[in-house]
């Protein structure tokens, strides 16, 4: 097979130096958007959960920690490192993909240079680099960012083997595949299709050496591919994929995504989807057409695209009834679009060819530009929206906080504890957790709240703030909660002690039943271990060992060293409405690692709510 002619080895040398500019100007000034979007947009519970399970312990192996899709190995390792040299902050954290923001701007640039049409260059490029809810990733702790910049580079290399016929760039293409998957396990279809592309495409070339060949599919392809199955399949095996839904396909990854990408309603974001793909089925069908009449053999790099997304439907929609996999949901599936734009524009390079056709045909494209400068912002992430806690939220609740005395108690779902966690350990860890184990109640200071859920609240609490993206209210306590002592105890001192299980206090809860109360715990607490993985526990029992009350306050959650210092764990926790049947009460901490910890100048008082 000779290599196509028009390659992008000739294109590129003809592209204009104002055309180059443009594209540079477009990449820097969205850069540098994206740089500030990962400084001021709230860190969502997804990222959040990711720093606390596998950056700030480093264990971020896929095999050696939590069996959970939410760690995008090569984004926890990467903001390991960023982390160990920058901190905790959210610049620091989401690093490691904007980094490859260059990446990404370069290799859509350099994909454009296979397309034979100047203006479908400039509308492929800013259809990708102008959605908005697409490149945000870029500025996100979560790894598609990382995956969706190397899937570029995966896809330009293929197209420069295609073109050159070069063994090296298939090679490079399988291997930069293989990277993006461990950062989004999702892309192990894309990575199956393209190897099987490159099984065929070095069959049928004019390479001579069938020994190269073999190496290069072995060791780019097959050795790779195989080791992202293992990582999927002991994922699985553990009750890891969880992500998607088992029923109807159209709706949970089509719908889903681009109801995000455009931040429509689903039925807008239905007939965009479905005008995309019909535009895709005609402009092939026509394609094909075209080229059978011509009687040639049709241009390979045209159909890449076209092939790579019907290939990935068809894996969807087969995993999906055969082997119930579950179907991907919105931003799981976010790599479909870079693969439906690629296949509408690469299909209209290869059909048109009249200037006035083209530029009309590439005006709809700008529909994509003007979306972006409508909904551009600095505040938000689409995909986490409901997820996060905006920092001023953490400071309106800590004005409260008396110096010496236990700190606001506040409420929430439970999806709101790792955002408001976050922010407490940038702030040294000094106010106490959300409490939602019995979510809704009235018994915490502050709550974060969306009032349309129980109106009620506005009877006992007043809205302090608001924030509109989310909508979260922000309510504090109209009268001010009164706590009458019931139980005194002085902790006794512990050194070095590598028990899982620490006791700080226990005895009979006789005296807590019926009863809505707060423990306030203060004591020095030393652990070498950074992070120390442990919590301290308040455990109400039944006569038979039967827990009814589970309180809990993890200490990794709140700062990384715990260094012995008086009374360096000051907080308090709230257990609501003890049954009747309580018969025990124990407070221990819980020392997941069995590390060494040391308390002294410990003390803890139970407290009723009057």
């Amino acid at each position: 097979m000779k290599p196509e002619e028009n390659g992008s080895h000739k294109q590129l040398s003809t592209y204009p130096a104002a055309d180059k500019l443009v594209f540079l100007l477009i990449s820097v000034v969205l850069g540098g958007f994206l740089v500030i979007r990962a400084i001021y947009v709230p860190m969502a519970h997804d990222e959040i959960a990711t720093f606390y399970y596998f950056v700030q312990s480093g264990k971020v192996s896929p095999f050696l920690t939590n069996i959970d899709t939410n760690n995008h190995f090569l984004n926890s390792m990467l903001t390991w490192v960023s982390y160990r040299f920058f901190g905790p902050s959210p610049l620091a954290l989401r690093l490691p993909n904007l980094i490859f923001a260059p990446v990404f701007f370069f290799f859509l640039y350099k994909i454009t240079s296979h397309l034979k049409n100047r203006v479908f260059r400039f509308a492929f490029f800013i259809s990708m680099a102008f959605t908005l809810h697409f490149i945000e990733f870029l500025a996100l702790s979560r790894g598609y960012g990382i995956s969706l910049a190397l899937l570029l580079g995966s896809l330009w290399y293929l197209l420069e083997g295609i073109s050159r016929q070069k063994l090296r760039y298939y090679s490079v293409s399988l291997l930069f595949i293989f990277v993006a998957c461990t950062a989004n396990l999702a892309l192990i279809n894309t990575y199956a299709l393209m190897l099987a592309f490159v099984c065929i495409m070095l069959i049928t070339s004019e390479i001579n050496s069938f020994r190269l060949k073999a190496i290069a599919i072995l060791a780019a392809g097959i050795l790779p591919l195989s080791l992202v199955l293992v990582q999927i399949f002991y994922i699985k095996q553990h009750n890891g994929l969880i992500a998607g839904s088992p029923h109807d396909f159209w709706g949970t990854t089509i719908t889903s995504l681009f109801s995000y990408l455009f931040e429509a309603t689903k039925s807008i974001a239905n007939r965009i989807a479905t005008v995309l793909f019909l535009a895709i089925a005609i402009a092939c069908i026509l394609s094909f057409y075209k080229q059978f009449k011509k009687k040639g053999v049709p241009g390979i790099r045209t159909y890449l695209f076209p092939y790579l997304l019907a290939g990935n439907l068809v894996s969807i929609l087969l995993l999906g009834v055969f082997f119930k996999v579950n179907y991907p949901d919105d931003r799981i599936g976010i790599y479909l679009y870079p693969l439906a734009i690629g296949s509408l524009i690469f299909l209209l390079d290869s059909l048109l060819t009249g200037k006035y056709a083209t530029r009309l045909v590439a005006l709809l494209f700008l529909v994509i530009p003007v979306h972006f400068i409508v909904f551009a912002n600095t505040s938000y992430s689409i995909w986490y929206k409901y997820d996060v806690i905006p920092a001023r939220f953490y400071a309106k609740v800590m004005q409260n906080h008396k110096p010496g005395e236990m700190p606001p108690t506040i409420a929430g779902h439970g999806m709101r504890i790792f955002c408001w966690s976050y922010l407490d350990y940038l702030h040294g860890g000094v106010a106490s957790s959300i409490f939602f184990t019995h979510f809704p109640d009235y018994m915490a200071d502050f709550q974060i709240v969306n009032l349309k859920m129980i109106p009620g609240w506005q009877t006992v609490y007043d809205t302090v703030d608001y924030d509109p993206v989310s909508e979260r209210h922000l309510l504090k306590v109209q009268k001010e909660h009164i706590y009458d002592a019931l139980i005194t105890r002085s902790i006794p001192e512990t050194a070095n002690c590598c028990s899982e299980f620490v006791p700080l206090a226990e005895g009979s809860a006789d005296t807590l039943q019926n009863k809505c109360i707060r423990l306030d715990l203060k004591f020095a607490l030393f652990s070498a271990q950074k992070p120390f993985n442990g919590r301290v526990v308040c455990d109400i029992w039944d006569k038979q060992h039967k827990s009814l009350r589970y309180e809990y306050i993890q200490f990794n959650w709140l700062r990384n060293v715990w260094d012995g210092e008086i009374d360096n764990f000051s907080n308090c926790m709230l257990v609501y409405n003890i049954p009747p049947e309580a018969a025990e009460y124990h407070i221990y901490i819980w020392n997941i690692d069995k590390t060494p910890v040391s308390i002294n100048q410990g003390r803890i008082r139970i407290n009723e709510l009057r």
